[in-house]
């Protein structure tokens, strides 16, 4: 199946690289993604914040459009385009299939239910259901001092075990708290690298729209955050910003209601988001017909393909065994800024700006760089 959309390119300009690439510019090696060589990296992921929307709103952020763009164009987050998946693979390196986070919300067959990363706790234990080794464990392994710097609401998470585990956290609720948690991180000897994380422009661009007058000033806040980190760190120190994803803004007029009984032949159960919607179907189901079912309901709206269209087509990357009967057995995706929403998340559902899908707008994030004089 043809897609209208790339996948992700997993192996090189793709943020399952970005982490890779600091701890070779430690190390003094190599990797797909060439960052400047310093003894000293902070990793900043700014939620929300894709490569479209940032230079579109450049004005509003003066020093990350100051900052040296690693890649023209910046990279490809990963699929679905979310944050639990993003995450998970900028701390692993790995792409979506092989650690197995494959959406906001998906089966977890040894769970018998739907797993919401971003409220997980400890069950299912969460280095069961990602055990892969992270990239803070290896750079830990290799004499590398390693701080992550998060929500507090986050620390001993089953989305923080399964992405960030290796290193010490460090508690840090308002962007004053990351500047003073993550500069303080590298103030010791190095070689060190600490990771830091700003949420305020995804949750003004979901609740107002991205662009929007809050989402503005919200950017303002953090440019001027990461602005008076770079002044704190220790000379020499690499700055390096990426987001997890970008941004759509999703009219009412654009949204489709997936709750009618057409939509329900055969289909056992619905999760993702509006942008990216699995679908497990009823055990014994063809799931090449509900998937043609599906286009033919959605017509333009939507891009539906069934899970080995998906893995054959090279979203999910290197699909780890297991992992794939976590994918819906069928998947929609939205064209242009449509949504497929329905009353079971109505909350997120009904959210303005929304992600999870393949479009530039979504997929492409900035990979920038800075380094104290």
């Amino acid at each position: 199946m043809q897609l209208p959309w790339p996948a992700p390119d997993h192996g090189g300009r793709c943020l399952t690289q970005v982490v890779p690439a600091a701890i070779a510019s430690l190390t003094r090696s190599t990797s797909p993604l060439r960052l400047p060589d310093a003894d000293r990296v902070v990793v900043l992921l700014v939620d929300g914040l894709g490569e479209d929307l940032l230079r579109e709103h450049a004005e509003h952020a003066p020093f990350l459009a100051e900052m040296a763009p690693a890649v023209e164009g910046g990279i490809d987050a990963v699929f679905p385009s979310t944050t639990a998946a993003s995450i998970t693979s900028l701390g692993t390196g790995l792409p979506t299939g092989s650690h197995g986070i494959v959406g906001m919300a998906f089966w977890l067959p040894e769970l018998g239910d739907v797993l919401y990363p971003l409220g997980w706790r400890d069950r299912p234990n969460p280095s069961v259901v990602q055990p892969e080794t992270t990239q803070w464990q290896l750079a830990e392994r290799m004499g590398i001092a390693v701080s992550i710097v998060g929500p507090r609401q986050f620390d001993g998470s089953g989305l923080t075990t399964s992405a960030l585990r290796g290193g010490r956290y460090v508690g840090a609720d308002s962007p004053g708290e990351t500047v003073v948690a993550v500069s303080g991180a590298v103030q010791g000897s190095p070689p060190c690298l600490a990771y830091g994380y700003f949420s305020t422009v995804d949750k003004s661009g979901h609740i107002h729209g991205a662009g929007s007058e809050q989402w503005l000033i919200d950017l303002e806040h953090t440019d001027r955050a990461i602005r008076q980190l770079a002044e704190r760190v220790p000379a020499g120190t690499l700055l390096v910003v990426t987001g997890d994803h970008g941004m759509v803004n999703c009219p009412d007029e654009a949204r489709v209601s997936i709750d009618g009984r057409d939509f329900a032949v055969d289909v056992r159960r619905v999760a993702g988001e509006p942008r990216m919607r699995h679908v497990y179907t009823e055990p014994g189901a063809d799931a090449a017909e509900v998937a043609q079912r599906w286009q033919r309901l959605l017509g333009e709206r939507a891009v539906v393909l069934t899970r080995a269209q998906a893995i054959d087509a090279g979203l999910f990357g290197s699909v780890a065994p297991g992992v794939d009967e976590r994918i819906g057995d069928v998947l929609a995706l939205p064209t242009g800024d449509g949504a497929l929403t329905m009353q079971a998340d109505s909350i997120v559902s009904g959210l303005r700006g929304q992600h999870g899908g393949l479009t530039a707008a979504e997929r492409r994030v900035p990979l920038l760089v800075w380094q104290a004089g």
